[in-house]
């Protein structure tokens, strides 16, 4: 398991690298200037821009700064926000946790809901209830998750009025409520966005789910528990189950990357404040600073979350332990 984690906190370092020297170099060979557009609106003169191009070491070549960057990475510093002069490391330490609250809350949302399903569908196989949710659950996969956001606040927000669309609290009243309101307050407008995340994702670890539990129960130890004699309920939860799992929890760590991408959507659509929509709001406003360091932030939780992906397939099968 040492070894594992050992070989596993290498590769993550390398990828870190990879990941932002690539972000750094696109951003800053992208068209357009971080400085200008706001700057030639409020009159300000273009020595005062070259200027402030200069404190920020913009006028520097490409390369330098890129060494610059990774030396005060190094230390600990993601430098300043070109748009707020603010350091970048406390504008995403505001938004992270809004972000993780999202992903973590729809990631097991989307196993729990996917995981059930899927194992219901190969043990019905060919029913017209597994007909149904494979029908369902390729146009939940196959659905644009902006678009299902949409129709989700259309439907719930818009028509019905039980739920808000948009937001984290309810702004206004949410400092005269108890703690028990607020926490219901910031429950309701978790609901729309973590159920767009969950149930996109839903359809596609069912598939997956079911296909894997299809196979198990093929197996030769699945047709000697059922000469045995036990429940057909015993053989499905108990022995087919834990072992179609294995799969599965290879597709947990694939599956954080999609959710890290996709509640840049979701963020945006549902005026969530996380790290989603300050992306968007970075790239437009050509913020390179902020854009390098979340592309950083974001490799992080995406090898934290293979990490443990790892580790829980070796905990379920003790031989993936003895691989080289």
């Amino acid at each position: 398991m040492g070894r594992l984690i050992g070989r596993k906190l290498f590769q993550a370092l390398v990828v870190m690298l990879l990941v932002t020297t690539s972000t750094f170099f696109l951003i800053h060979i992208a068209p357009g200037d971080p400085f200008m557009p706001d700057l030639s609106v409020s009159g300000v003169s273009a020595e005062r821009t070259d200027q402030i191009r200069r404190n920020f070491g913009l006028d520097r070549p490409i390369y330098v700064q890129y060494g610059a960057y990774l030396k005060n990475v190094a230390s600990g510093n993601l430098g300043l926000s070109f748009r707020s002069y603010r350091p970048v490391s406390e504008i995403i330490i505001e938004r992270l946790p809004n972000t993780i609250v999202l992903t973590s809350l729809a990631l097991i949302m989307d196993f729990a809901i996917g995981i059930l399903i899927g194992t219901w569908q190969a043990w019905k196989r060919g029913s017209a209830g597994d007909r149904f949710l494979t029908v369902a659950t390729l146009t939940l996969h196959s659905t644009p998750v902006f678009w299902f956001g949409f129709m989700l606040i259309l439907a719930f927000s818009v028509s019905l009025r039980i739920l808000p669309g948009s937001g984290v609290v309810t702004i206004g009243i949410y400092d005269s409520l108890t703690p028990l309101g607020q926490l219901w307050d910031r429950i309701k407008h978790l609901i729309l966005p973590v159920s767009t995340l969950a149930l996109i994702g839903a359809g596609s670890t069912a598939r997956f789910q079911r296909a894997a539990m299809l196979d198990t129960l093929s197996q030769d130890f699945i047709k000697s528990a059922r000469a045995r004699g036990l429940s057909e309920c015993t053989v499905i939860f108990r022995h087919a189950l834990r072992n179609s799992l294995l799969p599965t929890i290879t597709l947990l760590g694939l599956s954080l990357p999609v959710l890290l991408s996709g509640s840049v959507l979701v963020e945006t659509v549902f005026s969530w404040p996380g790290i989603g929509a300050l992306t968007v709001d970075s790239v437009q406003s050509r913020d390179y600073m902020v854009v390098t360091a979340i592309g950083l932030v974001s490799a992080v939780m995406v090898l934290a979350g293979n990490l443990v992906a790892d580790i829980l397939y070796s905990v379920a099968d003790p031989r993936a332990r003895r691989k080289p």
